[in-house]
């Protein structure tokens, strides 16, 4: 019994100063319960791709990307998303190809480094239109989730018609 009796007056004067100092866990460690929804955009303009092959004849503005005949040329670029995880909600190519004979097309892949393999994640062409840009996206991409630990994503865009031209790709996503 005076055990009790001599923890019972410490602790009396404890209780009230750690009510007051607050909980031991930082109030940013506190799960808030929602979780996080935010949507993003990655632009990625001509001067960010890459012939695929070194025997493409094609011309790069910086705002403009064309090829120089009527076969067609590919180009990568990496997708550097600055959240470890990202799920891809919608894919908008800007370009112009004003003849039937004309076409761009952009692909977007994530690669699996561990198995040497790439999934194509989605695709989206131009419609044989004059207007410039034209504007086509599409919505329809599986699989969405990109984890940037595991897999390398990049576009792969396709330019074919002298009178083609691509001026880029908006990659919307969500983390």
């Amino acid at each position: 019994m005076a055990v009790v009796t001599r923890l019972r007056v410490p602790l009396l004067l404890v209780l009230p100063l750690a009510l007051l100092i607050g909980p031991a866990t930082p109030p940013e460690a506190v799960a808030t319960g929602a979780p996080r929804n935010t949507t993003s955009t990655l632009l990625v303009g001509p001067s960010a791709l890459i012939p695929a092959t070194d025997d493409t004849d094609y011309s790069n503005a910086g705002s403009w990307l064309m090829t120089d005949g009527s076969q067609w040329a590919y180009f990568v670029a990496p997708l550097d998303f600055p959240v470890p995880e990202a799920t891809v909600r919608r894919i908008t190519l800007f370009a112009q190809d004003n003849s039937a004979a004309a076409r761009v097309c952009t692909h977007l892949y994530r690669a699996l480094p561990r198995r040497a393999a790439d999934v194509e994640q989605a695709m989206v062409c131009s419609e044989n239109s004059a207007a410039s840009p034209q504007v086509v996206s599409t919505t329809q991409i599986a699989p969405r989730k990109i984890e940037t630990g595991r897999h390398a994503p990049y576009l792969l865009v396709g330019v074919s018609g002298a009178t083609a031209r691509f001026y880029g790709v908006l990659v919307t996503y969500r983390y």
